[in-house]
């Protein structure tokens, strides 16, 4: 009888700390959003004068490295060549399957960072993906994550 009352009690501080972890899990996924939305305030530039306010938002759609390389090369030299150019959506979408399957809790701002698109152009792949029930989202918006099925 002592012996099943401890491991009534080993099981219960075991699944308090399994509830700790989940919590704390929770938490670093928030802190990380925190710090991905002010990365992407931080990229925004403001210009004002006395009759005008002007907002410049970084483009993440385009490689600013290999766009940079490229105007710098003729047009000679760049016939032929891929760089800099976005995914197809098809081959996209293959990408952000396969992120799934490798991390089941990434997020739409990873994603875009990840695949140099913005969030909207991933929540419409996502959206496509859906319908196609080739993903799912299961869970909660917080603590859900990605399921692939194909």
């Amino acid at each position: 009888m002592k012996k099943l009352e401890q491991i009534r009690q080993e099981l219960k501080e075991i699944k308090d700390k399994i509830d700790d972890t989940e919590e704390r899990l929770r938490q670093l996924k928030n802190q990380e959003q925190k710090i991905l939305k002010q990365d992407i305030v931080k990229r925004r530039k403001f210009k004002s004068t006395e009759s005008s306010f002007t907002t410049i938002l970084k483009n993440l759609n385009y490689d600013t490295q290999n766009v940079t390389q490229n105007v710098t090369q003729s047009e000679g030299q760049n016939e032929g060549k891929n760089d800099g150019q976005k995914l197809k959506p098809k081959d996209r979408r293959n990408k952000i399957v396969k992120l799934m399957k490798e991390n089941s809790n990434i997020t739409t701002i990873e994603l875009s960072h990840i695949l140099l698109v913005s969030v909207s152009t991933i929540e419409i792949d996502l959206k496509v993906l859906t319908d196609e029930k080739t993903i799912e989202y299961i869970g909660s918006a917080e603590d859900g994550y990605w399921k692939v099925n194909k």
